[in-house]
């Protein structure tokens, strides 16, 4: 990056700097005569106070040199800079450069976007009526639309504080576990699934339940005979289906047939 701006700001530091070292001469002499009361203790308050105020000036026009990646000693030797170097504050990948070379930067103007992909936060749209039911360290699961099957797992680190107003949503965010890093792209649409509770609770495949008008049913495996196996069809009271599998309410059935029940010619 090139401007004058960058000359100007290490000649008035240089200007100040030395300015500075002769304002310190003068205080530290005038400090001995004053403790030695050989002058008057107003014109030392005036040294000090104008030796002060380089140093708020100096130390100023320091930093600013800093911010550029312009060494302060450097420019103390009499080296002055045409152009400084821009360094990315952080590691990672230029996904947006907005510039062209000799181009005019603006002041709060953004130029380039640099992500870093092992860095990437899983941000979330909760609509505001479910926020009642989210907290912090919440377990998230997400995929891509187009591979459903793949999962990937996330901790819920932050509800947001304000409701945007179009969508009725709040911007919430979490922290993807190492293992799912690196496996995506700035930008892309997920669909997340939050555990808002977590129970144990008895489940068996849905397609293992015979779904009848009257309710539904399973097979329970009662008793071999030769080459056949005897099954008893039995009703049971379903709870929650989720992702492939239906919760059975009651807790005392066992050997229950879970696959293959509509292949099976079956006697009541």
């Amino acid at each position: 990056m090139e401007s004058n701006d960058l000359i100007l700001l290490q000649q008035e530091y240089a200007e100040a700097f030395h300015r500075l070292n002769l304002l310190k001469a003068g205080y530290e002499r005038e400090k001995k005569l004053s403790e030695e009361q050989v002058i008057a203790q107003k014109d030392f308050l005036k040294t000090e106070s104008e030796y002060m105020s380089m140093l708020s000036e100096t130390e100023g026009l320091r930093a600013r040199l800093k911010m550029v990646n312009i060494e302060p000693e450097t420019v103390e030797g009499g080296e002055i800079f045409e152009s400084v170097s821009v360094n990315s504050p952080i590691d990672g990948t230029i996904t947006s450069l907005e510039l062209s070379q000799g181009e005019f930067i603006e002041s709060r103007e953004t130029v380039i976007e640099v992500v870093n992909i092992q860095k990437l936060q899983l941000q979330l749209h909760i609509f505001e009526k479910d926020l009642t039911d989210v907290a912090v360290g919440q377990e998230v699961l997400f995929y891509t639309p187009d591979n459903s099957e793949k999962r990937y797992r996330a901790t819920l680190s932050h509800l947001g504080k304000s409701v945007q107003p179009e969508s009725r949503t709040v911007r919430c965010l979490a922290q993807i576990d190492p293992a799912g890093r690196g496996m995506f792209i700035n930008n892309l649409f997920v669909e997340a699934i939050i555990y808002t509770c977590q129970r144990e609770a008895m489940a068996i495949p849905e397609q293992a339940l015979i779904k009848e008008t009257e309710g539904n049913f399973v097979l329970v495996f009662q008793e071999e005979k030769g080459n056949n196996m005897l099954f008893r069809k039995i009703p049971v009271k379903t709870g929650v289906t989720r992702e492939g599998y239906s919760e059975i309410l009651e807790d005392n059935l066992k050997s229950i047939l879970l696959a293959g029940s509509y292949y099976l010619d079956m006697a009541e």
